[in-house]
């Protein structure tokens, strides 16, 4: 399937960037140095050393760029990066506008599957959303929970 040619292709970023402000970082460090005191306070060495760990996997994902990622529609599937998702996997498809993001969720059909997600640039968006209609079905979709909590917390 992947040697078809696409119907349509275009790349994008893997993963949308929030822009950070000083004031966020002060109120991260903030809650991360209060969690520490209590986890050093109530002597959970454990705990404390997960909040050292995380805020340094924190600060290294958030100095990180994200890669571009080849999305592309088929004739007989969508892909994603190196993967492909054939029709008959997939139930139904929505656009989510996410602040100044654009990005289609793809929810399989197997119960506890992962959406597929597939950002894009505005412009290309009646194009790309007009060729999968036609193979898939379309539903109404917002962020999840999960999805407007990290847009509130800019994560």
């Amino acid at each position: 399937m992947g040697e078809a040619k696409p119907l349509i292709e275009w790349q994008a970023a893997e993963y949308f960037v929030r822009k950070k402000g000083k004031r966020w970082f002060v109120g991260f460090g903030f809650v991360a140095i209060i969690l520490l005191a209590g986890a050093i306070w109530l002597r959970a060495w454990t705990f404390a050393a997960l909040i050292v760990v995380a805020v340094i996997a924190f600060i290294v994902y958030s100095r990180s760029t994200p890669d571009k990622i080849r999305y592309a529609i088929l004739k007989d599937g969508v892909e994603v990066g190196d993967k492909t998702y054939p029709y008959d996997t997939l139930k139904v498809f929505g656009v989510i506008e996410d602040g100044t993001h654009y990005y289609i969720r793809i929810v399989p059909k197997r119960r506890f599957a992962g959406a597929i997600l597939m950002y894009f640039a505005k412009q290309d968006g009646e194009k790309i959303v007009d060729t999968l209609g036609s193979r898939l079905q379309m539903e109404k979709m917002s962020p999840d929970p999960l999805d407007k909590l990290l847009q509130k917390l800019k994560i």
